[in-house]
């Protein structure tokens, strides 16, 4: 195994570009809720009523102000689990 993991580091570090696919809760850390926890944001909206794009085709307003929610996070600061990305 120690093999393999050498390996993927080694091209990683050669590697002009990476991407790293991660879950909503690797912001949370940084303040940022995700959206299907306790204090997430389907927690207050349903995500079939808000979520979809067909949603936002029908009344577009709406999505938005559910969205505006997360302005904040503009704010917000990368925490260690996103420099460790860097």
């Amino acid at each position: 195994m120690d093999n393999q993991l050498d390996r993927v580091v080694d091209l990683i570090r050669r590697a002009n570009k990476t991407i790293a696919l991660t879950g909503a809760g690797a912001s949370t850390e940084s303040g940022i809720p995700d959206f299907r926890s306790r204090a997430g944001l389907w927690s207050r909206f349903d995500p079939m009523e808000y979520g979809t794009l067909g949603a936002f085709r029908r009344d577009p307003v709406k999505v938005w102000t559910m969205l505006a929610e997360l302005l904040f996070v503009v704010d917000a600061s990368p925490n260690a689990g996103h420099n460790s990305l860097l």
